[in-house]
């Protein structure tokens, strides 16, 4: 696989995080559109052609960068979705470890994993089976 390709891939998703987080329910908006303007489908342009340099096959390239994409969109509205509550007071409540016990540990987990770590997680092992 090609490192450049990948890394470029990796460059866009993390790109289109940070672009949408700022926004109000950002991810929701861009996932509910079909934009054609030179800005978006700039960025399909190149998360395509970044796949294509990883060494994703034609016939698979759009497939993986929209993957790419949507891995970002669904990570990005459940991170907004969680500061909205938490900016409400919304506390989730703590799951019940004696019939959950390995949910109570994720959560744990995820509460005290910082989101960009947890995003970067995602999104490596993603990129990482198109290799």
């Amino acid at each position: 696989m090609g490192a450049a390709g990948t890394d470029r891939l990796l460059e866009l998703a993390h790109r289109l995080r940070s672009a949408l987080l700022p926004h109000r329910d950002g991810g929701r908006v861009f996932a509910g559109t079909f934009v054609r303007q030179s800005n978006t489908l700039a960025f399909g342009e190149a998360a395509i052609c970044a796949a294509l340099a990883s060494g994703v096959p034609d016939s698979e390239a759009a497939l993986a960068a929209f993957s790419v994409q949507y891995y970002v969109l669904g990570f990005v509205i459940e991170e907004q979705a969680a500061k909205e509550n938490a900016d409400r007071g919304e506390d989730r409540g703590e799951v019940d470890a004696e019939r959950f016990p390995r949910v109570a540990a994720g959560s744990r987990t995820l509460r005290n994993t910082p989101r960009d770590v947890q995003f970067a997680y995602g999104l490596d092992r993603l990129v990482a089976s198109l290799r």
